[in-house]
């Protein structure tokens, strides 16, 4: 499912859209603040340099555009007369690099993604049940519903499919779909002694980040191969050499 078919039915008309300093109203509605976050997300996404027809969203503009501040603006259209509760959850959502999510894993986005996806399907309230769950749910525990998934089996992952139970299919559906132009992969180099697998197969609905593309220009007579020299998104690698 392609990015802009995913979010062209939102509305993107409000005039809290307009605010160009990237801080948000500390108060709006719940509306305007599924605008914004549609807005959000179309304006930061790349187009896919493979094939041209779906879009992602550069792991560094997700962490900073769903920041503590924003992400509370947006909390306060829902969770209005409680600023500790407002706190706390936000907190939950946006770890930063130096807290670091509970799940331990370095790259993860904390719940970002899924409370962005929420809030697009109208569904906020789930968030809250996400918060206070007594198993810790975040990015990593999605996707959640497929078998073969490596991260199927495992407590966050069950604990999230318990809390989707709230979703009907429909939005269950559009929840998973949502979510694939925000998780493009992250590059490593693999570590040799390590027992950890050196690689993971990707789901057909991935975009891959790619910055830049140089394809070859002419095909030679009786050529059945060419290569591509592709350029991996500066946020989505840790290699000294991503081309």
């Amino acid at each position: 499912m392609e990015l802009s078919s995913g979010l062209e039915q939102i509305s993107i008309t409000s005039p809290v859209l307009e605010n160009r300093a990237g801080s948000l109203p500390r108060s709006f509605d719940v509306g305007a603040a599924r605008d914004v976050i549609a807005c959000i997300l179309l304006r930061a996404s790349r187009q896919d340099l493979n094939n041209k027809r779906n879009r992602f969203v550069p792991r560094g503009s997700l962490m900073s555009q769903f920041n503590y501040e924003n992400v509370s603006s947006f909390l306060r259209t829902f969770i209005s007369s409680d600023e500790t509760k407002v706190a706390d959850v936000a907190h939950f959502v946006t770890p930063n690099e130096q807290e670091q999510c509970l799940c331990d894993d370095a790259l993860c986005t904390g719940l970002r993604i899924i409370f962005a996806t929420l809030f697009l399907l109208g569904k906020q309230e789930v968030i809250l049940k996400i918060y206070q769950s007594p198993v810790h749910i975040c990015d990593g525990a999605w996707p959640c519903s497929d078998p073969t998934s490596p991260t199927y089996f495992s407590r966050a992952a069950e604990a999230l499919r318990e809390v989707l139970q709230a979703l009907n299919a429909h939005d269950e559906e559009l929840f998973h779909q949502l979510q694939w132009h925000m998780r493009s992969p992250y590059f490593s180099k693999s570590d040799p002694n390590t027992n950890k697998q050196a690689y993971h197969t990707l789901h057909d609905e991935i975009t891959l980040p790619w910055s830049e593309i140089n394809m070859q220009r002419e095909i030679l007579d009786g050529q059945v191969s060419f290569v591509q020299k592709m350029k991996i998104h500066g946020d989505h690698h840790d290699l000294l050499d991503a081309c």
